[in-house]
């Protein structure tokens, strides 16, 4: 899993300060939150991505379907 973490680094020259940074924790809680966010925007595309491929394959084998019939038919309203 990968962290996210916003340091507050000092300013060049106050190298002092710079063992004490610490994590802004609100910057941490709104990456969790982006990440959750983006994660459910790729899982409902996903989805609608396998419904999309769907629909298309059923078309397609009625359109398959219907394109054999007639064929079968030639042209008649009914079997023999």
């Amino acid at each position: 899993m990968i962290r996210y973490i916003n340091y507050n680094f000092p300013s060049v020259g106050r190298a002092e300060n710079f063992e004490s940074a610490e994590p802004d924790l609100t910057d941490m809680e709104l990456n969790k939150s982006l990440i959750q966010e983006i994660k459910l925007m790729i899982l409902q595309s996903r989805e609608t991505a396998i419904r999309a491929v769907d629909n298309a394959r059923v078309l397609m084998y009625w359109h398959i379907g219907k394109r054999i019939f007639e064929e079968e038919q030639k042209g008649k309203d009914r079997a023999e």
